[in-house]
């Protein structure tokens, strides 16, 4: 587990598995974007304390020892600015992209670098076959990651999402190992 543990992913960031240790801090930069993290992602509402986030992190270390999921931090000069997670389906031998950033960090490429090392983690290091994003079709910010790391878009489901009480299309973007290894 020492690879997973903070490493450098550019001159400024660093991606490293998220720990009950860091539940003080999530729980600030989640409190904090609340407004802007809340419009796509559904969990954020019923986080109401560090001892919430505390827990999260006991079960995703939980998750992580049986090779379900991957939840990381990402680190910006020092600091907590997101999260960024691969969700495992081995019955497919697939993955699934989460991730967020806090408000004051958009804008700066740091999702973009973050999610292009964790595509490489789940094809280079965990042999999957398809990794694969699930995004709210008005999350263009969330779209525009997708692409800029290589993942294409596959599919659109109408009305899949329900956010705060309205539909949402979902669109499913996708990348595939044979296709990401060519490049």
């Amino acid at each position: 587990m020492g690879e997973l543990l903070r490493r450098p992913i550019s001159e400024k960031e660093e991606l490293g598995i998220l720990l009950p240790k860091d539940a003080e801090e999530l729980f600030k930069l989640v409190n904090s974007s609340r407004r802007h993290l809340s419009k796509f992602l559904p969990w954020v509402e019923g986080v109401d304390s560090p001892n919430h986030e505390r827990a999260f992190l006991l079960d995703a270390l939980d998750r992580l020892a049986h090779g379900a999921a991957y939840h990381f931090g990402i680190w910006h000069v020092g600091e907590l600015c997101g999260s960024i997670s691969l969700e495992i389906d081995s019955l497919n031998n697939s993955g699934e992209l989460g991730y967020f950033l806090g408000d004051r960090y958009l804008g700066r490429g740091i999702m973009t670098r973050s999610a292009q090392a964790v595509l490489a983690f789940g094809f280079a290091t965990l042999g999957l076959n398809r990794v694969e994003a699930f995004v709210a079709s008005e999350n263009i910010a969330s779209r525009q990651v997708c692409l800029r790391i290589g993942l294409e878009y596959e599919s659109r489901s109408t009305e899949a999402l329900l956010l705060r009480g309205r539909y949402y299309d979902r669109e499913t973007y996708r990348s595939l190992a044979s296709e990401y290894l060519r490049n």
